[in-house]
């Protein structure tokens, strides 16, 4: 993903895995699951 992508999704979800399927040619739902695994591993402070 490019920075202009993360400019443009700006911190909305829907966009983010919308993208993500798009660029990469998943499904919506593997998408979905890869961005909720890459939250859960963060420690957000």
């Amino acid at each position: 993903m490019t920075d202009d992508d993360l400019d443009r999704i700006a911190g909305k979800r829907d966009q983010l895995e919308g993208t993500i399927q798009q660029r990469y040619g998943i499904e919506r739902d593997r998408a979905r699951a890869d961005v909720d695994e890459w939250c859960n591993r963060q420690t957000w402070n």
